[in-house]
C-alpha cells in the first residue's frame, strides 16, 4: 500500500505526504535486505524533498540524507561523503548544531576510505568548533559527541593520555545518567580510543556491551548503520590483538553472512580481508595469497583498503621468498602515501614497515633491513600501539643479531620486553620471546635462553588452542618453521590439538 500512497500523493502535489511514505518503502526495503532498493527510494524521496518549500522541510530532508549517507557508508560507495557534506551543511541552515556535529563525525569512516587525511581533519576541527559554540540541545547527547570525536581523533592518530581519561569519565557521566542509548554510542567510539591505546580487552568490552544495546532498538537489519559497521570492525582489531582467532574467524563468518545477505558482494570480499591477516599471523601465506589476488584488482577505487592489500600482499610474498614482487607492493603502497596522504595512514605505516624490513632482510640486504626497521620504530613511537612497538624493536633486534650487534640486541629485546609490560600484546610476546631465547642462547645464557623460549611457547599454543581443533589453520601455524623451532620437542603431533605444551 505505502508504493501506491506515494505515487498517489506525488501526483497529486503532495510532496511532504509523498515523501513520508518513501521513508516508510524504504524502512520496508531495508528490512527485507534489500539496501540498493532502499537507495533508489531514498534519491527518489531527496528529489521530491527539493520541491518542498524550504522553510518546511528540514526535518524530512535531513532524515533523507541521514538514511543515504548511512547505506552509502555501509557500502563502501564514495558517493557517502559529498553526502555527508551535504547534510552536514543543511544541518547547519536549519540551526541543528547537534545533527551537524553527528554528521560530521559519522562522515570519518568513509573519509577515512576515500578522502585525503586534510578533509579529516577538517572535518574534526569544523565539529569540534561547532561542539564549543553550542550551547542548545540535550547536555548528554553532547557528551555522547565528545565521546565520539574523541573517538575519531585516536583513528586519527593523536595520542593524550588526558583524552583517554576524559573518554572514560564521560562513559561514566552517561552510565550514572542512566541514559543507555547514548552510553552505547559513546562506548563504541571510546573503544576505538582504548583500542588504538592497545588496551584491546577494555575496548572489545565496551563495543561489546554498547553494540547489544543498540541493537534493541536498531531493527531487524543492522546493517543499515554506521554503528554495525564500527562495531564489527573495532571487534575484529580487539579480537585479532588479542590473539583469540577463534573469535575473529566466528566474526567474519558472520559479518560475511550479513553483507551477503543485504546482497553486498563488494563489501562482502573486504569484509574477508579480516581472515588474510589472521592467516599471515598464523603464517598460512598461500591462503591469504589467494584471497588477495582476487581482491586487489577489485578495490582500487578505495584508496585505503588498496593499500591495505598491497601490504598485505607484500607480507605474503615477503614470507614465500619472492622478494621482489614483495618490495614492488610495499614500495608502490609507501609511494600512494607519500603522494596522497589519508588519515589511516599512521597505522598502515606500522605494518608496512615491518614487512619492508622483513623483505630486505630475509633477501640477505641487511644494511637496507636496517633503515626501514628502524623507521618501522620511529613509526611506531609516535604512536600507542604497543604490539607493533615491541614487534619493532623485536625486528630491529633480529637486524642486530644477523650482525652480530650482540650488545645492541640485548638493549633492544630490553625494550621491546619493556614494550609489553603491562600489556596483553600476544602477536608480538611470542616473537619478542622467541628472539629473546636465540640471543640468550647464543651469549652463553641457557637459564635466561630457557625461560624466554617457555614463555614463547606458552603464549604459541595460547594462539593455537584459540583455534578449535579441527580448524586447518591451528595445525599450520603450529607446523611453521619459525614456530616449530621454538617449541621444538614440547609440541609432538601427538599433543596437537590437545592443548598441551
Amino acid at each position: 500500500m505505502g508504493p501506491e500512497l506515494a505515487y498517489h500523493f506525488e501526483e497529486g502535489g503532495d510532496w511532504p505526504r509523498a515523501v513520508r511514505y518513501l521513508l516508510s518503502e524504504a524502512d520496508t526495503a531495508g528490512r527485507r535486505f534489500e539496501p540498493r532498493q532502499a537507495v533508489d527510494i531514498l534519491e527518489h524521496a531527496l528529489e521530491l524533498v527539493n520541491r518542498i518549500p524550504e522553510k518546511e522541510r528540514a526535518e524530512t530532508e535531513v532524515e533523507v540524507l541521514q538514511r543515504l549517507a548511512t547505506i552509502y557508508s555501509s557500502s563502501f560507495d564514495p558517493r557517502a561523503v559529498p553526502t555527508y557534506e551535504v547534510l552536514a551543511d543543511r544541518a547547519g541552515q536549519y540551526g541543528l548544531a547537534d545533527v551537524e556535529v553527528r554528521a560530521l563525525l559519522e562522515m570519518a569512516m568513509p573519509l577515512a576510505n576515500f578522502a585525503g587525511a586534510d578533509r579529516y581533519i577538517r572535518a574534526l576541527d569544523r565539529a569540534q568548533e561547532v561542539l564549543s559554540r553550542s550551547r542548545e540541545g540535550d547536555t548528554l547527547n553532547r557528551v555522547s559527541m565528545r565521546a565520539l570525536f574523541l573517538g575519531r581523533r585516536a583513528g586519527a592518530g593523536k595520542f593524550d593520555p588526558a583524552e583517554l581519561e576524559e573518554c572514560r569519565n564521560l562513559a561514566a557521566k552517561l552510565r550514572e545518567a542512566g541514559d543507555r542509548r547514548l552510553l552505547a554510542e559513546a562506548q563504541l567510539a571510546i573503544g576505538y580510543t582504548l583500542a588504538f591505546f592497545s588496551e584491546y580487552r577494555e575496548a572489545s568490552r565496551n563495543a561489546e556491551e554498547g553494540f547489544a544495546i543498540l541493537l534493541e532498538g536498531d531493527g531487524e537489519n543492522p546493517y543499515l548503520s554506521w554503528k554495525y559497521q564500527a562495531y564489527e570492525h573495532l571487534l575484529g582489531l580487539c579480537f585479532l590483538f588479542l590473539g583469540e582467532w577463534g573469535e575473529v574467524l566466528r566474526k567474519i563468518e558472520r559479518r560475511v553472512k550479513m553483507v551477503e545477505k543485504n546482497g553486498d558482494r563488494q563489501s562482502a570480499m573486504i569484509s574477508g580481508l579480516e581472515r588474510v591477516v589472521l592467516q599471515i599471523h598464523a603464517m598460512d601465506f598461500n591462503a591469504a595469497r589467494k584471497t588477495l589476488e582476487s581482491v586487489l584488482p577489485v578495490v582500487t577505487s578505495i584508496p585505503h583498503v588498496h593499500r591495505f592489500c598491497l601490504i598485505w600482499s607484500g607480507a605474503v610474498e615477503a614470507s614465500l621468498g619472492n622478494h621482489e614482487r614483495a618490495l614492488d607492493h610495499l614500495l608502490t603502497c609507501r609511494n600512494e602515501m607519500d603522494r596522497h596522504p589519508m588519515i589511516t595512514d599512521w597505522f598502515s605505516r606500522m605494518p608496512l614497515q615491518w614487512w619492508l624490513a622483513e623483505a630486505f632482510l630475509s633477501k640477505g640486504e641487511l644494511e637496507k633491513a636496517r633503515v626501514e626497521a628502524e623507521e618501522f620504530l620511529t613509526v611506531t613511537l609516535a604512536s600507542e600501539e604497543r604490539t607493533f612497538r615491541a614487534l619493532a624493536y623485536e625486528t630491529n633486534a633480529r637486524i642486530a643479531i644477523a650482525n652480530q650487534e650482540f650488545a645492541r640486541a640485548q638493549d633492544l629485546t630490553t625494550k621491546a620486553l619493556e614494550a609489553m609490560d603491562g600489556f596483553e600484546v600476544p602477536l608480538a610476546h611470542w616473537r619478542v620471546h622467541g628472539t629473546a631465547a636465540e640471543l640468550y642462547g647464543r651469549l652463553g645464557n641457557r637459564d635466561l635462553a630457557e625461560r624466554h623460549r617457555e614463555s614463547s611457547c606458552a603464549t604459541i599454543m595460547k594462539l593455537a588452542n584459540s583455534l578449535p581443533a579441527e580448524e586447518p589453520l591451528r595445525n599450520t601455524f603450529l607446523s611453521a618453521p619459525l614456530v616449530s623451532k621454538i617449541l621444538g620437542d614440547r609440541q609432538s603431533p601427538s599433543l596437537r590439538g590437545t592443548g598441551g605444551v
